[in-house]
């Protein structure tokens, strides 16, 4: 049972990752159950995976290199991703806030109860860091709690475990946002770092 679902949880989580370079906007969060659950859920995930680097790694490639617009200027590749670094520090903490707001809509209560709970366990919490880290599952395969086999099936439990497995539903609706919340800061931080560069070449 527990080898099942764990590959629900990583089909899951490849789309997290990819998505992770798309979509999300900052908005008020809700005061209700949904919301908190779904906040909680976020930062389990976020605790066990490092989307930080993911998603600028996303967005450096969706805005290149910058080596066409750099003729004579050498530093601006580097000025770009420091920007970029930069933004989505300042934006995280809406960025993550989003995605728990994604799951408190795509979830019912009963399912996110038993989504925090699956999601916390030690056993897949290792296999989540391995499988964002492009590592090899650790060996020997770590197992769920007694507590987590039980609950993963109750109607809750199969129910979150389907839907999340499913997730890249949910996702579509936030897959263009991210890039226009970050690029105008990220290009604002740009040209200031880039203008105090030409002043201090001036003359």
């Amino acid at each position: 049972m527990s080898g099942i679902i764990f590959r629900g949880v990583l089909t899951a989580l490849a789309v997290l990752l990819a998505a992770a370079t798309v979509g999300i906007t900052p908005a008020m969060a809700r005061d209700s159950e949904a919301d908190r659950l779904g906040q909680e859920m976020s930062s389990i995930i976020f605790d066990a995976i490092n989307f930080r680097d993911v998603m600028i790694k996303g967005a450096a490639s969706e805005l290149g290199s910058m080596k066409d617009l750099a003729e004579g200027r050498p530093e601006w590749p580097g000025l770009l991703q420091e920007s970029i670094v930069e933004e989505f520090d300042h934006d995280m903490p809406a960025i993550k806030a989003m995605l728990g707001r994604g799951f408190a809509r795509h979830f019912t209560v009963e399912e996110l109860r038993a989504g925090v709970v699956i999601l916390a366990d030690p056993g897949l919490q290792q296999i989540m860091k391995a499988a964002a880290a492009n590592s090899p599952p650790p060996t020997p395969e770590p197992t769920m709690s007694k507590k987590v086999e039980r609950l993963s099936q109750t109607p809750a439990g199969r129910s979150f475990l389907e839907k999340f497995g499913n997730i890249d539903g949910m996702l579509e609706g936030l897959s263009r946002d991210l890039i226009v919340e970050i690029i105008p800061g990220t290009f604002r931080r740009f040209a200031d770092k880039a203008d105090a560069l030409e002043a201090a070449r001036a003359p």
